[in-house]
């Protein structure tokens, strides 16, 4: 009977010990396999009043380093009165609403007080990027032209199709099947996948809540119709199917198509990278950036903010340049992410994200392009000069 009551005592105990074990277990992988964010709520969004930057008011975006525990993690942001409310845990990289905060000043003290961590690698706030319409082409699409029409003139671009001829797509696209297909990922606004120029399947299609489509969504009330369209516009130039007699023909016509809805908050953004690399894209375009107001540019374009001692900027590039580190090292560097460098007249390194790196070991990773418009037989580029036909 004694064998009996001390076999159970036993059991309880060692009963106890795998239940305790088994919590601590679930508890770390509810971090570390935590791969969401919290939605962006358009009433948390402000603009700092001194420097005109927008962001989420409560919010920080922390980076650990890889080999950062569970505890470690969660003792950190515990000193700085933080909890954790979204995170990407294949990068190690925490969405954090930071409680108590009375302004933006509070933010930056919290920001320097994470920084005395080791296992701290970046903190910045979690900025709100956007997108922005530029000015249509001077001619417009011209009826009459039927499939098979000899309508590029590179050596004199002009009309509806001079964009293409500019970068002497016609030339290109004589090589057919000499070029590969190519696994394209395109972090943006929503998406039309049923788009005849486009035919994206389902399940390559996908956003921060899994939807990729923000018309009839909750998300009208955060976002212009012009974000809800921009995904599809943005895929329609670099994919759209050529030969078809309707709509326009991408720049590529030999790529897979795999598209994510992100929002305006900065870790969205990151989010959606990092399913494009999960992907196994190779390419992933964002066309997007942060939202630079006027009253930013005027203190830009004053002097009274430089882009190279500006603490939030700073802040933000090491940040993306922690990010980027991580990316190479865990999906071996065979990608390449290309950014707009913005519409906003300015140095690009303000846009944001991939903009502000300029560490040369990481030029084969990104690349910045600038915009430009058809003005006559020359291009103005954005962020450039003017350059003739031959440049």
């Amino acid at each position: 009977m004694n064998q009996s009551r001390i076999f159970l005592k036993t059991l309880m105990l060692l009963l106890i010990i795998s239940l305790i074990f088994l919590f601590f277990q679930l508890k770390q992988l509810a971090v570390f396999t935590l791969h969401q964010i919290q939605p962006l709520n358009p009433d948390d969004v402000v603009t700092d009043e001194e420097t005109g930057i927008r962001y989420v008011y409560d919010q920080l975006i922390v980076s650990f380093s890889m080999d950062t525990d569970l505890t470690t993690i969660e003792n950190v942001i515990d000193d700085v009165n933080g909890e954790i409310i979204g995170g990407i845990s294949d990068i190690k990289i925490v969405q954090v609403k930071i409680n108590n905060l009375n302004n933006k000043a509070d933010l930056d003290s919290v920001i320097s007080q994470l920084k005395t961590y080791s296992a701290v690698k970046a903190a910045c706030l979690n900025t709100v990027t956007t997108i922005t319409s530029t000015e249509n082409p001077v001619d417009p699409w011209k009826e009459g032209y039927k499939a098979g029409d000899k309508i590029y003139n590179e050596k004199n671009p002009g009309g509806s199709n001079w964009g293409l001829e500019a970068i002497k797509a016609y030339s290109a696209w004589q090589l057919g099947g000499e070029l590969s297909t190519v696994k394209v990922g395109v972090v943006d606004g929503g998406f039309y996948i049923n788009n005849p120029e486009l035919k994206i399947p389902k399940n390559h299609a996908t956003g921060v809540d899994g939807s990729y489509l923000l018309s009839g969504s909750k998300y009208n009330e955060i976002v212009s119709e012009f974000w809800n369209q921009h995904g599809t516009f943005v895929s329609g130039i670099i994919c759209a199917i050529r030969d078809n007699q309707i709509g326009v023909a991408g720049v590529a016509n030999n790529c897979d198509l795999f598209v994510f809805r992100t929002e305006q908050q900065e870790i969205a953004v990151m989010f959606g990278i990092e399913r494009c690399l999960q992907e196994k894209c190779k390419i992933i375009n964002l066309s997007m950036g942060n939202t630079i107001t006027e009253e930013r540019q005027q203190l830009i374009f004053d002097g009274k903010i430089s882009v190279d001692s500006d603490i939030d900027t700073l802040n933000e590039c090491v940040m993306w340049t922690n990010a980027l580190n991580k990316w190479i090292k865990r999906y071996g560097g065979d990608f390449l992410i290309i950014e707009a460098a913005g519409n906003d007249f300015v140095d690009a390194r303000w846009n944001g994200n991939l903009c502000c790196i300029t560490d040369e070991k990481y030029q084969d990773y990104f690349l910045v392009v600038g915009g430009s418009a058809d003005v006559g037989k020359k291009y103005e580029h954005y962020y450039d000069t003017y350059i003739d036909e031959d440049g």
